[in-house]
This record gives C-alpha cells, structure tokens and sequence, in this order.
C-alpha cells in the first residue's frame, strides 16, 4: 500500500499509485492467457479467441460499434463542441469533462483513463472472460448476464475511497449501486460487441471514448444555455443508439 506524507493511504490519483497499477495490470495481461491455452482444444486458436485475429469482415466493421459509441453521446457532444466554439461564456461552463482531459494531455491520470482501463479492462473482463465461460459451458446469453457482472463488482472498491475520503454510508451506498448498475450495463454491451465483431480494438476505443466523456450530466444539458441544441441531439443519440444498435454490431 503507498502511503502519503503523513502516513495514511494514498489517493488514486497520486503517481505512485498510478504507476504501482500500471505493473499490476501488466502483470496480470501478461499471465492470464496462458490460463486460456489449457482451456484451448487448439492453441492456434488463442489470438481468434481473444480478438485479436484481425476484422472478419472488414475494418468497417470494426468502426461501427465506435461510431455507435459517438451517437449515444450526441448530447454531451454537442455541448462539447458550443463550449469550444460558441463566443458566450455560458456555453464554456456546460462542457463535459472531456474538455478539461484534452487540454491536461498527456498526464498519468489521463493515460490511465484514456489507455492503460481502457485496454487492461477489455482485455481481461471480456477478451480472457469470455472464452473462459464459453469453454466452460455457457451459452452466449448467459454468458452476456454472467461477465458484466465480474467487471461491476471490481469497481465496488471505489466505495472504500468514498468512505475514506469522509463520505456518509448512506451516500457510498448510492455512489456504488449507481456505478454497479452502469459499468455492469456498459460491460454487458461490451460483451455483446465482441460477441458479435470478435474484435478487441474496437471494444478499446469504445472504452477510451467512454471513459473521456463520462455518464453524462443530463441536468447541464437541460439548463443549457443553447438547449435547444443539447436536448434534441440528446434524445437523437438515444432514438439513433437504439435503432441502429443491432445493424452497427453485425459481424
């Protein structure tokens, strides 16, 4: 455990921690496969299996679940993009964070956010998690309710930081269902996606493009200054995420 200057634990955020994760995870990555070759009838079979063998159907395949990604984040988008370029100063104070994440580029925080999660968490929660419960029996469909659940419940330790950090349990507890239900619902549609693409380096760009604007802040876009522009493009990402969910995931 990395302690601070006066002796408690350190933040999340501070350096050495970052960087103490970053050689867990490499770690990790770099030992599960070879639990995947046991389980393997064919080790020949291990890059297909962890979707790494390249887009069955061509790389345009691989850039609709991204573009799928974009278009369910049209609202936060939006105001991403007055706060850049409309000259009134109420538009600068509506942007998501995304802003602030480009602009302190390149940092440990953002290199974490942006690349290391992005690519540990695809790689070990769906790319290793997948094969193994398909090996072992599951059908697809049970296997999208089992796996999301294995990447929700490693984000309920976030709960311990709120409590250290002075939070009511009331409040933690609200905290970690609300982020258990999201990170379990974006798991279940990253599951889906490699299910159906077979390929990690779309699910890694979802990831990132997720992880850059966050759950999105539906009450700034209601009180926008411009929301004539954020409430609509905020229910056309919705309608145009639901109608072209299955068509953009086609393998």
């Amino acid at each position: 455990t990395v302690r601070d200057s006066y002796g408690g634990r350190a933040s999340r955020d501070d350096p050495r921690v970052i960087v103490n994760r970053f050689k867990s995870v490499a770690v990790v990555c770099a030992v599960i496969p070879a639990f995947l070759l046991i389980l393997l009838e064919d080790p020949r079979d291990l890059p297909q299996a962890l979707g790494l063998s390249g887009p069955p159907g061509g790389w345009l395949v691989g850039w609709r679940p991204v573009l799928l990604t974009l278009t369910l984040f049209l609202g936060p988008a939006s105001a991403y993009l007055l706060s850049l370029f409309c000259p009134c100063a109420e538009c600068r104070k509506y942007g998501p964070h995304i802003k602030h994440e480009i602009q302190a580029l390149p940092t440990l925080q953002n290199a974490r956010t942006l690349v290391v999660a992005p690519f540990s968490e695809e790689f070990v929660f769906r790319a290793c998690s997948l094969p193994v419960l398909l090996c072992a029996g599951f059908s697809p469909c049970s296997t999208l309710a089992i796996a999301p659940l294995f990447f929700g419940t490693a984000h309920l330790h976030h709960g311990m930081e709120l409590l250290r950090a002075g939070c009511r349990p009331l409040q933690v507890a609200v905290s970690v269902t609300f982020q258990l239900a999201y990170t379990s619902l974006f798991g279940a549609f990253a599951c889906f996606v490699l299910l159906r693409t077979s390929q990690l380096s779309t699910l890694i760009i979802v990831h990132a493009v997720c992880n850059s604007f966050g759950f999105p802040d539906f009450p700034s876009l209601f009180d926008h200054h411009h929301k004539y522009v954020t409430v609509p493009a905020l229910f056309m990402g919705i309608v145009g995420f639901y109608t072209m969910f299955r068509p953009w995931t086609l393998p």
